[in-house]
This record gives structure tokens, sequence and C-alpha cells, in this order.
């Protein structure tokens, strides 16, 4: 598979998470993430998103697309993967996990 990490985005900043794949680093603090549509992921939206935004998450794409291809069946599985750190530890902007959004106030 051409998506090799797996990760969670929250891409409005409103605390609603989409699974996603990087596709790359565009630049300092930012990664492009494609997110398929279901149940046919061949298509999908492309977002330019800053890393605190994302959770990067340790488990294979292949049952990330899984659940993608089920109509989101199977989802429990991206909720109990660990988060990876090794890429957000290379950047300075990122001081914390979860997402920061609006319900969870004590994230910046």
């Amino acid at each position: 598979m051409p998506f090799s990490q797996v990760v969670l985005v929250d891409a409005y900043n409103t605390g609603v998470l989409l699974t996603g794949f990087i596709t790359e680093k565009a630049c300092d603090g930012i990664y492009t993430v494609f997110v398929p549509t279901a149940p046919n992921p061949m298509n999908g939206n492309i977002y330019h998103v800053p890393v605190r935004q994302i959770r990067f998450l340790d488990i294979e794409s292949e049952k990330a697309m899984r659940t993608i291809m089920g109509l989101g069946t199977g989802s429990s599985v991206l909720f109990s993967a660990r988060v990876k750190t090794e890429e957000v530890e290379e950047l300075d902007e990122v001081k914390k996990f979860p997402i920061a959004n609006d319900t969870n106030p004590e994230v910046e």
C-alpha cells in the first residue's frame, strides 16, 4: 500500500476525527493527509494539517483501510492503537496529546 502511516486527523479543529494517511511532510509542522471516502477508498479529500491536529497511529494501513471499506465497522482498532510519538517529538510546536479542541481546554 502506498500509505504507510495511519493517522486520526482533526482537519477542522472541532474534535471530529477522520481516518487518514500521511502522504508527505509538506513543510515544518504541516503534513499532507489523504482521507479516503467510504466505502470506495479510491476517492477522498486531501488536507494540509498542522501536526498538532494529527494523531500518528502504530497500526497497519491494511487494518485502517478495512474500517473505511466496512463503513466504519471495526474502528475500535484505531482507538486502541498506540499513538506514535517519534514523528511528533522532532517538532517543537507539539506539546501534548490529545488533539486540542473546544471540549478539552487544557490542551494548548
